[in-house]
């Protein structure tokens, strides 16, 4: 399989970096870890297999399969009611938050009240 994806360092500070980058491989299962939609794709460079975002994907095979512009990450702070506050990055692949729980367990209850919010 032929996929053509989105550089996201294009948009940044990076811009001398290339619009696209092009990937070919075999399909395998995708690990178990990953916890959004996403494509895993054996390469011939120095990764084993390479994880690549659905939404970031505009070709596949030649076909074109997204069309959609991606959105904006959404940051919101939010107070634990103790008086400290913590940062929740909501974004279209991952949401994530810089409280210590995060970081052990990949979710928190920020998470949950920022969304609710």
């Amino acid at each position: 399989m032929k996929v053509k994806v989105k550089n996201s360092l294009h948009d940044t500070r990076y811009a001398n970096q290339p619009m696209f980058h092009t990937y070919e491989g075999e399909v395998v299962p995708t690990p178990k870890w990953v916890s959004y939609d996403a494509v895993c794709l054996t390469t011939d460079d120095k990764m084993k297999f390479r994880i690549i975002s659905t939404d970031m994907i505009i070709e596949m095979n030649g076909e074109v399969v997204n069309t959609k512009p991606t959105p904006k990450e959404k940051i919101i702070m939010v107070d634990n009611g103790k008086g400290t506050s913590y940062t929740v990055i909501i974004g279209t692949n991952n949401k994530t938050c810089n409280c210590t729980g995060f970081g052990f367990r990949k979710t928190c209850k920020h998470i949950a009240m920022a969304e609710a919010a």
